[in-house]
Formats: structure tokens, sequence, C-alpha cells
């Protein structure tokens, strides 16, 4: 059974794309703190004191993240091979679902993942992801499809724009939809995790991984948008402690973000530092 996805923001570092730009607003970063502590996220509490209440622990050796897991019997496995991320797996109730191998260059850049699921429609099924970076500040990923041994069949292209290290807009080629997003210029939930921008961005793409969002900053706001006209929103109002972190947010909804005052409240989520 599939893993239902948490309703969270894609955003994420992307500082291993290695384009580079500059700020706009130079005030951002003035105020932007830089990370140099080794705070780290332990726990993370959904919707607390709601129905829809669950949890996700992290555990690590160091700052490398060894496992993500929840009370519903999924856990993500991360390996290491000289400091980068080269493997990923996920499980329920123990059982390997889905893996992926992870390629970089020469210059330790991201260049391809491969994710290898088991038995879908009955079949073994493999998704290799290729990276192309380009001089506007975007990435395309190129998706090809086959089988375990080879991937050749072409499914689609998504482009990536990158400012100031966080991804604000996605851009797919088969369809008329973008995604743009918004961050405030606090310390990202995740960004002292060794390789997080990896796990984040592959885990993004998975059919039972965890969608754990944030990088550099934390995303405040989502807009979706379909045939030229917004769709639905999403947005965070977060509380931070006094290193400059995430405590608490709240997340609401909106189907129809022409009317604002009609936003839901999904519920608040907790996080927890070690």
């Amino acid at each position: 059974m599939i893993k239902l996805k948490q309703i969270l923001l894609f955003a994420l570092c992307i500082s291993f794309f290695a384009c580079s730009s500059e700020s706009s607003n130079s005030d951002e970063e003035e105020n932007q703190e830089e990370t140099t502590d080794n705070t780290l996220v332990k726990q993370i509490v959904y919707y607390k004191s709601t129905a829809d209440e669950f949890t996700q622990t992290f555990n690590y050796d160091g700052n490398k993240l060894n496992s993500i897991s929840d009370n519903d019997g999924y856990e993500t496995k991360i390996t290491y091979s000289d400091n980068k991320v080269t493997r990923i797996d996920n499980y329920e109730d123990n059982e390997l679902l889905e893996y992926f191998t992870v390629s970089y260059n020469s210059e330790g850049n991201l260049t391809s993942y491969i994710n290898y699921l088991f038995d879908i429609d009955g079949d073994d099924i493999a998704y290799n992801q290729i990276l192309t970076y380009n001089n506007d500040n975007t990435v395309d990923v190129e998706v090809l499809r086959g089988n375990f041994s080879s991937q050749t069949e072409p499914i689609g292209t998504t482009t990536y724009t990158i400012s100031n290290s966080n991804i604000t807009k996605l851009s797919y080629d088969d369809i008329t939809d973008n995604e743009t997003y918004e961050f405030d210029n606090k310390k990202g939930i995740f960004n002292n995790i060794l390789g997080f921008e990896v796990i984040n961005f592959i885990n993004i793409n998975s059919e039972f991984g965890f969608d754990i969002y944030g990088g550099s900053n934390n995303v405040t706001k989502i807009n979706d948008e379909q045939d030229g006209w917004p769709t639905n929103s999403e947005r965070f109002e977060y509380t931070y402690n006094e290193n400059g972190y995430p405590v608490s947010s709240e997340n609401y909804y909106n189907d129809d973000i022409s009317n604002p005052n009609e936003e839901e409240l999904l519920g608040t989520i907790e996080y927890n530092y070690e």
C-alpha cells in the first residue's frame, strides 16, 4: 500500500546544483542567519492533538542521517560513501518497497539517481532521473522509464528554478502546471544534516518515502497554477526559538486563493531538536 504523502510544501536547499545566484534583495541577505551550529532535528509531530496526528523520528551518526521512521511502520534508511548520500531505501513494516542509487560528477555534484520499485502492477520498474544544469539558475530533470536493467523510455522533464539556494518554481513540460514558492530568511529545519538536500530532492519523487521539506530556509507559501490560473495555495506561519530555528508552525490550505479569508487550518506541526 502506497503511503499517503503529508500535506507539506516542496521546498529545499539546492546548493549541490552548483548554480550560483545573487539575491535581488540585499536586506534579505543581511537578515539571513548563518548556520554555524550543530542543531539537528530529532522529532517532528504533525497536526498535533488532531485525529491526523503522527510523529517522525530522526536517527543520526554525527550529522549523517541514518534513518527516519514514523509510528505507521514506514522507515527510510540512508547510506553514505565518502560523506555523500549514495543509496536510499524505503520500507513498510520492514519490507523493502523501493530504493534509490545516486551518482555524482567529479566535482561532487548530483548528476542522476535511479528509483527502483518492486512489483508495481506486477512488474519491477525503474526511473532514471538525469540532471542538466543551465546558465539561468535552472536545472532540468529528465526522467527515463524502464526495468531494473535499463531505462530508455522518456516520460517527461521538470525544470527547477533556483534563487538564494531555494527552489522558487517548478515547471513541467507535459502539463501546463507551475508551482511557485516563497520562503522566510531563517535557519532551515534540516540544513545541518549532511547531504540532506540530496535526500530531500530524491525522496520527493518516491512512492513510499517521507515528504519532509526544508533547506537553507523554511517555506512560507506555495501557489499551484494550472493553465495560467491559480488553483490552490498552502501557507505556513512559524514560531522560532532563540537560535532562529522553527519550533512550531501552523499549516493553512486554500483551494480558492481568490478568497484568502477562506483558508482552512490543517493543524500545528511541532519541531524538536537534539
